[in-house]
């Protein structure tokens, strides 16, 4: 039996909830070409909305979430504030500040007493995590003062690193260091997940102060935070990460490892357009490139010389590639997903994400293969997999994930490369990439819906794929489905 549309639409959200927005957005435009009640359309041009904002795609969702503003009723408060706001991020993302200032400030006139205080509070702090990012700091704080007095413990507990961080950094920004300094440790004792921008911020006070120990350890952790988030980092925490990478090299005395990173942090705050972040690294960089070199270098200082590497790499994937992190994050998901099926423990889950995050990073040597036309130059487009690995081996990394990114565009057929491995020979990490690698180009480099993508990787199962591994994920998202 054809589901109806409120069926469709159901599917999609529990896809979202799940993080697979592709398999989401292939069943909520077919629910909305139904006859689907407003109240469900809007939830599900909400539901696009933030997909396309999560994916980097904020002129598309500037337009979902109007058509959903369009279908809520006015009395609908809450919902209305929550997407509006929404909307003007939306906006700001795509380059629109006046506009997305204008609209925010508007949604907040609307809503003054017509949400619960919590709400309202959460609003203010939306607006105020904006007006942090574009450096209208002495607003933030205002607004950020306001939105911390509406909420109750729960919600300062919720939001605390958030708003914890954005007080902070208004406050450095500011010159007021010591009640920055305050801010950051509190929003520290928040955190759930990802603390770097606090730890930035913290390494960022010690290095004025001088405090050199204390930058040190601020690095370290930023250091331990890399691993375990390894590749993983959205631009913004990418473009902190390095800072505070940085200013460690600068503690360490490290004139020539601080300015590798620093100038890797310049870029990606060039890329956001963070001007006064950009200007301040470039005084940081003309004081590591004063300092030079020291004689001894210690083993730490070693790891950081590779992390850059690495760094480095992704950079230059990016530039080669512009849609590469969310690929490598869709592709690691539908690995994990299929590992999972397997029954893999979490050792080999986390190996897993090292292949799928860096079997393409001899790409940054060798280019993409559209940019060859002669087979000799496709021959070397061909040894990247062996470029990756050559540039990973100094980190002691595990032999599996060595060999499952050497092995990983090797084709069931024996019709891949380098080695032309078949079946049972290709590595096992390289088979599951091979599924992940597959659903994630065909889904967003040729914009493929869901349910044809896994049409596509049925038809190419014994060929280019491994079947074992098309069946696992079939059957993950059947059980996902099954378990909502």
């Amino acid at each position: 039996m054809r589901p109806d549309a409120q069926a469709l639409a159901t599917i999609g959200h529990a896809y979202y909830r799940q993080g697979f927005f592709e398999a989401a957005a292939d069943y909520w435009h077919e629910a909305l070409a139904r006859d689907l009640p407003s109240v469900d359309a809007a939830r599900v041009h909400d539901g696009l909305g933030k997909m396309a904002a999560r994916r980097g795609r904020p002129g598309d969702a500037v337009p979902a979430f109007r058509h959903a503003m369009a279908l809520i009723p006015q009395e609908e408060h809450v919902v209305r504030a929550t997407i509006g706001m929404r909307s003007a991020i939306a906006l700001a993302m795509a380059g629109r500040q006046d506009q997305a200032f204008r609209e925010a400030r508007q949604l907040l006139k609307e809503a003054k007493g017509r949400v619960p205080e919590a709400i309202y509070g959460v609003l203010l702090a939306n607006l105020a995590a904006m007006q942090t990012d574009y450096g209208y700091y002495e607003l933030a704080l205002k607004n950020l003062e306001q939105a911390w007095e509406c909420f109750g413990p729960v919600e300062q507990d919720r939001y605390g690193y958030a708003v914890g961080v954005n007080w902070g950094t208004s406050l450095l920004e500011l010159g007021m260091a010591a009640a920055a300094r305050e801010k950051f440790r509190a929003a520290l004792s928040c955190a759930t997940g990802n603390d770097i921008r606090a730890v930035n911020g913290l390494a960022h006070i010690a290095l004025k102060d001088g405090q050199w120990q204390e930058m040190r350890a601020w690095g370290d952790r930023a250091f331990q935070t890399m691993w375990v988030s390894l590749m993983g980092f959205e631009t913004e925490e990418l473009a902190d990460l390095t800072q505070v990478l940085g200013q460690m090299g600068l503690a360490l005395g490290n004139g020539r490892l601080a300015t590798r990173f620093l100038d890797l942090s310049q870029t990606l705050y060039g890329r956001l357009e963070r001007w006064t972040r950009w200007r301040d690294i470039n005084e940081l960089i003309q004081q590591s490139e004063s300092m030079g070199r020291p004689t001894n270098v210690t083993p730490t200082e070693v790891d950081l010389e590779r992390f850059a590497v690495l760094l480095e790499g992704r950079l230059a994937q990016e530039l080669v590639g512009a849609a590469v992190h969310a690929t490598v994050e869709l592709r690691n998901q539908v690995c994990r997903t299929v590992a999972a099926r397997l029954g893999w423990s979490q050792e080999r889950m986390d190996h897993l994400t090292y292949v799928s995050r860096l079997a393409d990073l001899g790409l940054s040597v060798t280019g993409e293969p559209k940019a060859y036309t002669g087979l000799a130059s496709l021959v070397y487009y061909q040894q990247h997999p062996a470029m990756s690995v050559k540039l990973l081996e100094r980190l002691g990394l595990p032999p599996e994930v060595l060999c499952g990114i050497l092995d990983h565009h090797e084709r069931w057929d024996g019709e891949g490369f380098p080695a032309g491995k078949q079946g049972e020979e290709i590595a096992e990490m390289a088979q599951v990439f091979s599924v992940g690698d597959r659903y994630a180009e065909l889904a967003l480099s040729r914009s493929m819906p869901h349910r044809q993508v896994l049409k596509q990787l049925r038809e190419d199962a014994g060929k280019s794929l491994p079947p074992k591994m098309v069946t696992q994920l079939e059957d993950s998202f059947a059980r996902l489905l099954e378990t909502q």
